[in-house]
């Protein structure tokens, strides 16, 4: 009996400490979650153009990008990509080491990706892409149709 009486008495200090330590991984659980709704909110930020600021290849290259498209309302791959080599010169001196442009239109697929810039297909114009920046998107909306991926 005393066996018994023992094993219910490590049961209920076992089970105690159990939902005390629930208890105290879900307040942990709940500080997370209130961390993370504030590190969205706070998430906003300002992308300044800069390029003679811009410390790496890679953060000069998108610099030059987006001013390209400032500068236009909607440009394809090809001509945007001459217009970087032309008027870069971080590009410029890039493509006469290595006379290639595949990094080049990587940062630009990856610019797209992450919604810094907007990829558009015009109707019926087949394998070409354009770009454009999601502000002048508002200039072009009346000849905007949503398509689906093929």
């Amino acid at each position: 009996m005393s066996e018994s009486n023992l094993n219910q008495n490590t049961n209920i200090q076992n089970n105690s400490q159990d939902s005390v330590i629930n208890k105290e991984n879900k307040q942990e659980v709940k500080k997370k979650d209130e961390k993370r709704k504030k590190s969205k909110e706070i998430e906003d930020e300002i992308l300044i153009v800069y390029p003679d600021k811009a410390k790496t290849f890679k953060a000069k290259i998108e610099n030059c990008i987006v001013l390209i498209l400032k500068s236009v309302d909607i440009i394809n791959e090809k001509d945007l990509i001459t217009r970087l080599i032309l008027e870069c010169e971080t590009a410029k001196e890039y493509y006469k080491k290595t006379q290639d442009v595949g990094y080049l239109r990587i940062i630009l697929w990856k610019m797209a990706k992450h919604g810094i810039i907007k990829r558009a297909r015009i109707l019926g114009d087949g394998r070409r892409r354009y770009y454009l920046l999601p502000e002048k998107l508002e200039l072009l909306k009346d000849k905007v149709i949503r398509a689906p991926k093929e």
